[in-house]
């Protein structure tokens, strides 16, 4: 990216410097990313930038690339265990509840530039295309059916905990 000047080289080279420091900066690189999750502009150029890469990328470097399985993550699970393992019978209490609540629904587009948004968590997603994964899982179904060019997909999670002192 560097070499094709393209404008995102220089902070995600910053951010991505910060891997390598020892020990592991955890708290700093919370921080950057969460800072460059944030801003809507700020992800977009991120995509761009690696699009950019793969496209600039040699045949060898770019069929490793293409190799790259992501593995997508859920911070309410990661929730979930720590609140589990606050309430848990040891301390004294009953796990009645512990669940994600999930909805969604189709609304117009109209001059938005996003197909898709979602807020799960604290984590927000404003996207110009809906992405394969989906938060609510019959989303996807209906998608299919739905004009995407007219129809922004709007989801939203919450999780649901409740634990009753013994």
């Amino acid at each position: 990216l560097g070499q094709s000047g393209h404008a995102m080289a220089r902070p995600l080279a910053q951010y991505l410097s910060l891997f390598l420091a020892s020990p592991l900066p955890i708290a700093t690189i919370g921080a950057e990313l969460a800072s460059m999750q944030s801003d809507p502009a700020v992800r977009s150029a991120l995509r761009g930038a690696f699009q950019a890469a793969l496209d600039l990328a040699n045949p060898a470097e770019r069929q490793q690339l293409n190799s790259f399985q992501g593995c997508p993550i859920s911070s309410s699970r990661h929730f979930e265990r720590r609140v589990c393992d606050w309430f848990s019978a040891e301390q004294g209490f009953r796990i009645e509840e512990s669940s994600l609540k999930r909805r969604w629904q189709h609304v117009p587009r109209g001059n938005s530039p996003c197909a898709y948004m979602s807020c799960h968590i604290g984590e927000q997603r404003a996207l110009p295309q809906v992405p394969e994964t989906l938060l609510c899982p019959d989303a996807a179904a209906a998608q299919m059916a739905a004009h995407h060019e007219q129809q922004l997909l709007l989801e939203l999670g919450m999780f649901s905990f409740v634990a009753r002192r013994l």
